[in-house]
């Protein structure tokens, strides 16, 4: 427990010292308390999956603080590895604050959840925060229909040193952001300190195609040690639904 306090801790200052580097460039940057929930899952019934997500989002307009909901679809799983036949999908919800979240899991019990719990396996839940406090995101700022979005899940309690895992996964990104229709890169921090979510906007299919064989990107000392010494727990490849 005392170490998983320091690497917060550690996260912590880190954190704050983008948030000085940024704010430099971003005077009007504040902290709206928003917080994401990003859900990465299996369907296994899809016929009653699509029959209740209307269902399920009716419900959800309902409850006090619920903002909005995207939903995308994979077309490639790095982690966990995806069978033929087997369909993942990533929800990213909104939510006003972390209460609001949290009075959200009454919903738990009531009769459209537990049938729409049913229709899926979930693969990862998490509640994040933007990783640089002070950074304002929101439902607009995720990648529209026709871009790419990657998702990767890292679990920061296993790392004996997570100052070195950030610096790393910076050297990656920035080089990865050089990649022409590489259009941004969001950081979270889960709420609980454990996890952390990089994100990848991609213009289309072409420019996702074209960085994952890049010489650049993948010929980097960076790349080489984020994925061989920091491999996600999950990462999904898709776009966004109708």
């Amino acid at each position: 427990m005392k170490g998983f306090i320091r690497i917060i801790s550690m996260l912590m200052v880190l954190s704050l010292s983008f948030v000085v580097l940024t704010a430099q460039e971003d005077s009007t940057m504040t902290t709206d308390g928003h917080v994401f929930e990003i859900a990465v899952r299996e369907i296994v019934d899809m016929e009653g999956f699509e029959a209740l997500s209307g269902e399920l989002q009716a419900l959800l307009q309902e409850q006090a603080g619920y903002i909005g909901n995207l939903q995308y679809t994979t077309f490639f799983s790095l982690a966990p590895e995806m069978a033929e036949g087997q369909v993942y999908a990533v929800g990213i919800t909104e939510w006003e604050s972390i209460e609001a979240y949290e009075a959200s899991q009454t919903l738990m019990d009531n009769q459209t959840v537990v049938d729409y719990l049913a229709t899926i396996e979930t693969v990862q839940n998490v509640v994040v925060e933007p990783f640089v406090i002070g950074e304002q995101i929101t439902l607009d700022d995720f990648p529209q229909v026709g871009e790419v979005f990657e998702v990767a899940i890292r679990d920061l309690s296993s790392y004996e040193n997570p100052i070195h895992f950030l610096r790393t996964v910076r050297g990656f990104t920035d080089v990865l952001g050089e990649e022409e229709g590489v259009l941004r890169e969001y950081e979270w921090l889960s709420v609980d300190g454990q996890y952390f979510v990089g994100m990848t906007r991609y213009a289309d299919m072409e420019a996702f195609g074209s960085a994952s064989q890049s010489e650049t990107v993948f010929g980097s000392p960076a790349t080489s040690l984020l994925f061989a010494q920091y491999p996600p727990i999950v990462a999904q490849i898709t776009t966004r639904n109708e």
